[in-house]
This record gives structure tokens, sequence and C-alpha cells, in this order.
């Protein structure tokens, strides 16, 4: 995973890997204020805030004018990011579950509190005919929620909150955000495949939708 150091609004010092970063801070060139952001989101955090820098961060205030950063070589590892373990990505997808499922029953409620008030007697074809089509609204409305859950939550903010919660985040095969169109195909394939998941995660670490979409679950070193 690499970082930016962040001087301000517009300007940003990096990318660097961690390695360096603790170089910098036992420099003193990095100190625990300094506001620090991982390459694939946008949000900041304080150098001491991060379970890599806190232990080595200078608490010490900053200059009121320090001197510039040195750019130093990137250095990057095979091991900067790691594929997320199973077990926070199944409890992370538990959450988001439960958020889709909240979701869905308030659609359902919507639904039957719309077929109560048309005061349909039972057992005729236009009661048949308006249980059908709130059937057919519900399963639609099933599939659209969990498909524009996922799509919104990974390709704006690149993890939904189940992920958030657990340090995990979808990044592309190649280590760069996910887009917008991949994230709607993660979502699809998520959607389609969903019973599948668990044997093919259990034999290869990532599952189907992860796959096809070109994406994979991993670590957020990040706060």
């Amino acid at each position: 995973m690499n970082f930016f150091i962040v001087k301000d609004k517009n300007t940003e010092l990096g990318p660097y890997p961690e390695e360096v970063l603790i170089d910098m801070a036992k420099s003193g060139d990095i100190d625990a204020s300094t506001l620090i952001r991982n390459s694939l989101m946008k949000r900041t955090q304080e150098a001491k805030k991060l379970p890599f820098l806190k232990d080595v961060v200078k608490e010490e205030n900053k200059a009121e004018d320090s001197g510039p950063v040195e750019m130093k070589p990137l250095n990057r590892t095979a091991n900067s990011i790691k594929l997320a373990i199973k077990k926070h990505r199944l409890t992370a997808f538990i959450i988001d579950l439960a958020i889709i499922y909240g979701i869905i029953y308030a659609l359902a409620f919507v639904l039957n509190t719309h077929l109560g008030g048309l005061n349909l007697s039972p057992d005729t074809a236009q009661a048949t005919e308006a249980y059908g089509s709130s059937i057919a609204y519900l399963i639609s409305g099933i599939y659209f929620i969990f498909v524009l859950y996922y799509t919104i939550n990974i390709g704006f903010f690149a993890q939904t909150p189940g992920q958030r919660f657990y340090g995990i985040m979808a990044v592309s095969t190649d280590n760069k955000p996910v887009m917008l169109l991949k994230s709607f195909l993660y979502a699809v394939f998520f959607f389609l495949f969903l019973p599948l998941e668990p044997f093919v995660v259990y034999i290869t670490k990532k599952s189907l939708h992860e796959i096809l979409s070109g994406t994979k679950i991993v670590n957020v070193r990040f706060g």
C-alpha cells in the first residue's frame, strides 16, 4: 500500500511505501500531526493514528516554517497489499446483508401498505393481479437494491459499511482504485453467483464475482 503526505489542499508528497514513511518518522520529517492518506482513498489521518507509525512517530510540534520533505525513491514490496482474511470478509458481508435486508423490509412494508389501501376483495382477478405485481416489484427491488448498494459503496468509497468496520476494501487486481464500471460488475456478479461464493473463496481465497470483475478485497492498514 502506498501513501501520500498531505501538506495542504493543493499539495501532496508521494507516493511512499510504509517503509519510507517509517524512516521519515524516525528522522523527524514526519511528526504526530502530519496528515497522511493512502493511495486508494481520499480520507486523511494524522500519522499518530496509523498502526505502522504510531510507535515511531515523534510527538513534537511542527516548526512554523518546516523545510520541504525530501522525495525518496519508491521501494514497493510484494507484501505491501495483502488479501483480506476469510473471517473479516464473511462478517463484513453479514453486516452489509443486514443493512440490505433492512432496506428490502422497508420496501416490502410500503408495498404491503399500498395493497392494504386498495381494499381488494380476495380471490378476485384484480386482487391476484395486484399481488402478482407487488411480488414482481419486490423481486426486482431486491436485485436493484443489492446491486445499487454495492455499486455505490465500492465505486465511490472503495468499501461497504461492513468492509469499513473490519478494515478491508476493494481494489482492482492491479492495486488501483475500483472505478464505477468495475463496481457495477462486482455487484451484478455477486448477486448472480452468491450461492457459489463460499466454495470459490475456500478454494481460491477470492470470490467468483471478484475474479470476474477484476477486483480483490484487501486489508486497509489505515486507521
